[in-house]
């Protein structure tokens, strides 16, 4: 990352991925965006699933104040990115599920600050994560886990601890997202419900820290 101009926010480009489908990754892109709307910024979703759920979410809220949404399901997203993020202080980037085209997801964690790792308490879902962070270390882009859907049992205590152990070596969000029904149906929504705001909070808060430290270097 370029070291930011003093006193100027650096733009912050996350892209949301996992090896395994169905972890909720076009919730987490727009729930996020959403919440980074909500505080003040201008913020881009680049739909990089040829699914286009992102789009399809745009099109159901009618108006996502503050988000713009756009198809992008290329292998060129690192390199479009630039011009196509231009104005916008915040990019989120969906990717194609599972391991999908795998050029494409790995265009968009070039492209990316962070890569945000959405995963679900389950043992079977554990034993998914290491070719997503396998991915997202080959293409030089830090990766942090997303809890989400966190039940109140006994194994899922136990996993949430696993995750946070020194046994997984990945960093873990401290906010994690409910088993609400609020956000399993929260496709089409235009306001952000649950912790979303938080998550935000830390994810933008990383990425900045990580630039503060490039700019220092520099």
């Amino acid at each position: 990352m370029a070291p930011a101009a003093r006193g100027k926010r650096p733009q912050v480009v996350v892209t949301a991925v996992s090896t395994k489908g169905g972890t909720g990754k076009t919730t987490t892109v727009m729930l996020l965006a959403l919440a980074a709307a909500q505080a003040g910024h201008r913020v881009l979703v680049v739909d990089g699933d040829p699914q286009a759920s992102a789009m399809r979410w745009a099109e159901l809220a009618g108006e996502l104040p503050g988000v713009t949404v756009v198809p992008m399901p290329s292998t060129r997203i690192d390199k479009d990115l630039p011009r196509a993020g231009a104005g916008h202080d915040v990019v989120l980037i969906d990717t194609p599920p599972g391991y999908g085209d795998r050029r494409v997801i790995e265009s968009a964690l070039r492209a990316a600050h962070l890569a945000v790792v959405p995963m679900a308490p389950r043992y079977a879902d554990l034993g998914r994560l290491v070719p997503t962070l396998d991915l997202s270390a080959h293409c030089g882009t830090p990766a942090v886990l997303l809890l989400c859907m966190v039940t109140r049992t006994r194994s899922a205590r136990e996993l949430v601890e696993v995750c946070r152990s020194d046994e997984v070596q990945v960093n873990v969000l401290e906010t994690v997202v409910p088993a609400t029904t609020r956000i399993a149906d929260a496709f089409g929504e235009r306001t952000v419900p649950g912790p979303f705001p938080a998550v935000w909070a830390e994810v933008d808060a990383l990425v900045l820290k990580a630039a503060r430290k490039a700019g220092r270097r520099g």
